[in-house]
């Protein structure tokens, strides 16, 4: 092995070239006849080139090792793909109550890629019925925004967790010929039942609309 990297501490060599900015990993391969070869792992951000010669320039300054930069190879990570700031999903705009008699109008407005979709059911005017109805106008405008893709309500129920009141839901969803059932709750807020009914929904729904 060359006398200058003999008399030197390979690992001390690559935690010198490991202080360079922009710089993961380095491993050195010598041998009888010095360093034989130098492996990098760098950042994304980094010009390979003059990272190899930043490298050359400091075993020179610290070491005395001239290093042929043939020698040096520089492999790069990817940079960790960010999550979406604005993940696509549906959105809960407006809640809508007409009450004619025994009859009621339900409407629900959600959004979805900057698109409003609206969902109507008309139906009695009872506490069930009110709920069924929420519950049936959410789908249609969850319909609306989808493609080919038929959602049905399997069951609704308001339940008690603690102190507090929710609602849970299983949602149907009918896509190519398979048929899958989902599950979403929500807590229900200051009495506003209906929109923890929809937001139900759209916990159920969401998870999963963007593959549909």
């Amino acid at each position: 092995m060359d006398n200058l990297v003999e008399s030197q501490s390979v690992t001390k060599i690559e935690n010198t070239i490991g202080e360079i900015d922009g710089i993961e990993a380095a491993r050195i391969v010598a041998n009888g006849d010095g360093i034989e070869e130098i492996h990098i792992l760098s950042a994304p951000y980094k010009d390979v080139k003059r990272l190899g010669r930043d490298v050359e320039s400091a075993l020179i300054a610290k070491h005395g090792l001239a290093v042929d930069y043939r020698k040096i190879s520089i492999a790069q990570v990817s940079a960790p793909q960010q999550p979406s700031a604005n993940p696509s999903r549906l959105k809960l705009k407006s809640v809508s109550i007409e009450t004619s008699g025994l009859s009621c109008r339900i409407g629900i407005n959600l959004s979805y890629k900057e698109k409003d979709f609206e969902g109507v059911a008309q139906g009695a005017s009872s506490s069930s019925g009110k709920k069924r109805l929420v519950a049936e106008a959410t789908l249609k405008a969850i319909e609306k925004a989808s493609s080919d893709t038929n959602f049905s309500l399997e069951g609704l129920e308001t339940v008690s967790l603690g102190s507090r009141q929710g609602v849970c839901v299983c949602v149907n969803v009918l896509n190519d010929g398979i048929e899958n059932c989902f599950t979403g709750s929500a807590i229900k807020n200051e009495g506003s039942e209906n929109e923890a009914i929809v937001k139900a929904i759209l916990a159920a729904v969401n998870r999963r609309f963007s593959l549909l």
